[in-house]
């Protein structure tokens, strides 16, 4: 057989040690016998786009109620909402749904003396009206990621009575002449009232002038606070919860006006859970011994 010439083994050699010198160095052993470590591209490898940043992961997943109990049953306006939590937390956020609607009821932002998260969702302020009424909160970590009702939903029996009706308003409407001596007078009685709290109204004349004596004289009749008796009341007028104004009209006779029959005009809201307090629409003045 031939021999390659000197010329053709040169060559073969040279184009040798350029294919050792591109692919062979980098698999080879270095002075210590161990291969040097790679770098690993995760996000390339993971089918990132570069440059690409995570979502934050939530940190906080483990938290508990401590307030309100389960099946509860709250008599105020005001709940107070209370949970523990592990975790990196920043705030924690309540939400209060009812009749399928829900909305932000209130947010911790750190921590009470006993270690909850804790603030008070304000039910009369929220328009949440009384009935089974359910609370969830979301945890959001110092990161800004959020762990959605990480437990679950509470559900009480928001169970208080209507507010006092506020507002009141009592004008004259007209005056009907219905004979030589007599009139028909009529007024109406205005207030105001949250939606959804009060199923029925009655609106109360005072039979006596509660305060009528020589020291109270030039003042009202009955005041807020003052104590009304049921006994010293009569109901002149019953509304279903929706009405917010009634007409109180009677008849009267003679030349001169009289302070009509009763000494004072009273309302009052009620629902299943009781009733508010009384609301003076209109109250006689005090006279004291005088005659009509």
């Amino acid at each position: 057989m031939k021999r390659p010439s000197r010329s053709a083994q040169l060559a073969g050699l040279i184009l040798c040690g350029v294919v050792l010198a591109a692919c062979g160095s980098a698999a080879s052993p270095t002075a210590s016998g161990r291969a040097p470590s790679a770098t690993l591209n995760v996000a390339a490898s993971a089918g990132a786009s570069p440059g690409a940043l995570a979502s934050p992961t939530p940190d906080a997943t483990a938290a508990s109620w401590a307030s309100p109990n389960a099946s509860a049953t709250a008599k105020t306006y005001k709940v107070k909402l209370s949970v523990t939590a592990a975790g990196s937390i920043a705030t924690i956020s309540y939400s209060v749904t009812t009749a399928g609607r829900s909305k932000v009821a209130c947010t911790a932002s750190a921590t009470d003396a006993a270690g909850t998260w804790t603030c008070t969702a304000d039910l009369l302020r929220l328009g949440v009206v009384p009935g089974i009424v359910s609370f969830s909160f979301d945890a959001t970590d110092v990161s800004g990621a959020v762990t959605k009702a990480p437990a679950g939903t509470r559900t009480v029996t928001y169970a208080v009575p209507p507010p006092a009706p506020s507002g009141a308003k009592y004008k004259l409407v007209k005056e009907t002449v219905t004979g030589p001596y007599s009139k028909l007078i009529e007024y109406r009685a205005t207030w105001v009232e949250p939606k959804g709290y009060a199923t029925k109204f009655r609106v109360y004349g005072l039979i006596s002038c509660l305060r009528d004596s020589k020291a109270n004289n030039e003042k009202p009749c009955v005041v807020s606070g003052t104590t009304i008796p049921s006994r010293a009341v009569k109901v002149i007028a019953t509304l279903d919860g929706s009405k917010r104004s009634t007409v109180i009209s009677w008849s009267e006779e003679g030349e001169l006006p009289g302070p009509g029959p009763y000494s004072a005009y009273l309302v009052r809201a009620s629902n299943q859970y009781g009733s508010s307090t009384y609301t003076i629409l209109w109250s006689a003045i005090v006279c004291w011994e005088c005659v009509y």
